[in-house]
């Protein structure tokens, strides 16, 4: 996540802790041959995590900076969540509290750490899961944030952020349950290539779903002749996801149905659903077009010229 934030704001009348003393108390590797790029990385990016009330867990994130030089991180936890609206954006809450909260339950073992360029800190984040937690997912997200620089004291400074995503479900009587919403083509008459179908799922259970199923494209005969799968398909609770999915085969031509099927989720049946459109490629068809009526031009003009009489008996 990227912010313009002024540079005033950030320095808040006191300079930045350097990290040099979280150093002593996290793994660093020296990788070499990391290309300076002027920005970091963070993995694992996502922890999907099932635990029961009381449970206590330990994790592991990664950090490795490629900046070109000496620079200061900052690690923090904020709740989050997606919109409700399909559009898959994401909203933070600083301080505050989100929906699902669990951001009061995970502690880095460090807030601020400095790291060369090509270094590459192995940083434990403790989760304690608390007795009396409600059943069901959790959202909450270890950021990572690159400290401004001393000397921008003027104007606007970039603040990078880079966050690993904790999906943590207290395990209990939670449910799993969801709807298709839509499922149809982006038009229904295709006159130029790739072809787009639209996919609108909401989440309605208490944990997130995955999604698994697969696109059938099948010709006018009822014949299938492409097959789509969905993939790292993750629709997360009490919210609405929407996917494109793009179609481009080598050639196509006439009438196609795409036929969409998932899998059910929490004991319900398969989903099955058709979506019917066509394809006539506009510059294809136009090349025919010309070459029939070249060809019937070319007939006219050969039997204008040439008139053919039947032979005379003698």
């Amino acid at each position: 996540m990227l912010a313009l934030v002024p540079a005033s704001m950030l320095s808040a009348g006191a300079e930045p802790e350097t990290g040099t003393g979280s150093r002593k108390k996290v793994t660093i590797n020296q990788h070499g041959g990391i290309e300076v790029r002027g920005d970091f990385q963070v993995g694992p990016t996502r922890f999907v995590l099932d635990m029961d009330p009381g449970e206590e867990r330990t994790i592991q994130v990664k950090l490795l900076s490629r900046q070109g030089e000496q620079r200061n991180f900052e690690i923090g936890v904020e709740d989050f969540s997606v919109s409700d609206d399909g559009t898959d954006s994401v909203q933070f809450y600083g301080n505050g509290n989100g929906p699902f909260s669990a951001r009061s339950w995970i502690q880095p073992e460090i807030s601020t750490i400095n790291l060369d360029h090509g270094e590459e800190a192995t940083i434990s984040v403790k989760i304690t899961v608390p007795k009396n937690a409600a059943v069901g997912e959790h959202y909450s997200v270890v950021l990572f944030q690159r400290t401004p620089k001393e000397n921008a004291r003027a104007g606007f400074n970039m603040i990078s952020r880079v966050g690993a995503l904790i999906l943590l479900t207290v395990r209990g009587d939670t449910v799993t349950e969801g709807t298709l919403q839509q499922f149809s083509t982006s038009k229904r008459v295709y006159f130029a290539l790739p072809a787009q179908f639209l996919i609108q799922y909401r989440n309605t259970g208490t944990v997130h779903i995955v999604p698994r199923g697969k696109i059938e494209i099948k010709n006018m005969f009822g014949i299938t002749v492409d097959e789509i799968p969905l993939r790292d398909w993750y629709v997360l609770r009490s919210s609405t996801r929407r996917r494109e999915i793009v179609w481009l085969p080598r050639f196509a031509l006439g009438y196609y149905t795409a036929q969409l099927s998932i899998s059910g989720v929490g004991g319900e049946p398969d989903i099955r659903i058709g979506a019917p459109f066509w394809v006539i490629p506009a510059l294809p068809v136009l090349l025919a077009i010309i070459a029939i009526f070249g060809a019937s031009f070319l007939v006219q003009i050969f039997f204008s010229r040439f008139e053919i009489k039947k032979k005379k008996e003698r």
